[in-house]
């Protein structure tokens, strides 16, 4: 009896993998968990911030005190400051 080939056993299970892979790549497109901020978001994003930067100071004062978590003053006059950074918001970032 001849056993299969390396190509006659592979074949199939690409071929399953890639109907595997077309499926997860439908459910994430009908979920729309693929679609992520384009650069193009991100620019004008952050054009709007620097022009409300500009703006209200009521609007730097909130922006601050959200990104700012914690501020350590040392008695030599060090600062240090942790900021909030939300790492799901930049997993979804290109």
């Amino acid at each position: 009896m001849k056993s299969p080939s390396l190509k006659d056993r592979f074949i199939p299970k690409i071929q399953s993998d890639e109907e595997k892979i077309r499926k997860v790549n439908t459910k994430i497109e009908t979920r729309n968990l693929a679609s992520t901020p384009s650069g193009v978001d991100l620019l004008s994003f952050r054009q709007e911030m620097g022009q409300a930067w500009q703006g209200e100071q009521q609007i730097q004062k909130t922006a601050l005190s959200s990104l700012i978590h914690r501020i350590d003053v040392t008695q030599d006059g060090q600062v240090r400051v942790e900021f909030y950074i939300n790492t799901r918001a930049l997993g979804n970032t290109p």
